[in-house]
């Protein structure tokens, strides 16, 4: 991943603590429950490749970096630097488009007795028929320490 997340001084928006949780848009049955798996594997920390078709793409936007993979098993190998720790959603939004579905979630972990968190967006397009991932455009905010999420949320106050 990115060194360092911020560069020189920047205005900080504070974020709050509430966990807030928005009901899944539409059923499994009209999204597919590969996107239902995708959320419950990167909350658990589980493998997520054999959620992705073979030729699928990821298309990842991280601090000062953009790069892309292509295959489900690459797609896993990526996926399980990211997600390596059991977490919780303290924020998750999931939006229906016409080929799949916008999730977007902060992310909050411990990694060596650390907090840490990140705030991600995934446009996801879906093989209904197989019921996989065909697509895959994300955005990270990076990954915040418990150091960062002091300071932002310091800025609250």
């Amino acid at each position: 991943m990115a060194g360092r997340l911020q560069a020189a001084p920047a205005t900080l928006i504070g974020m709050t603590t509430t966990d807030s949780t928005t009901a899944p848009a539409i059923s499994t049955t009209e999204a597919g429950n590969v996107v239902d798996l995708l959320l419950t594997a990167i909350r658990t920390g589980s493998p997520v490749g054999e959620l992705y078709r073979g030729d699928a793409h990821l298309d990842a936007t991280v601090p000062n970096w953009r790069f892309g993979v292509d295959g489900a098993a690459a797609i896993g190998t990526e996926y399980g630097r990211w997600f390596a720790h059991p977490g919780r959603f303290s924020e998750l939004r999931r939006t229906p488009t016409a080929d799949g579905e916008v999730v977007e979630y902060t992310l909050r972990w411990t990694e060596d007795g650390t907090p840490h968190a990140a705030h991600h967006v995934h446009v996801l397009t879906v093989d209904r028929a197989r019921d996989r991932i065909a697509t895959d455009r994300v955005w990270c905010g990076g990954r915040w320490d418990a150091a960062l999420l002091d300071q932002m949320g310091q800025a609250d106050g």
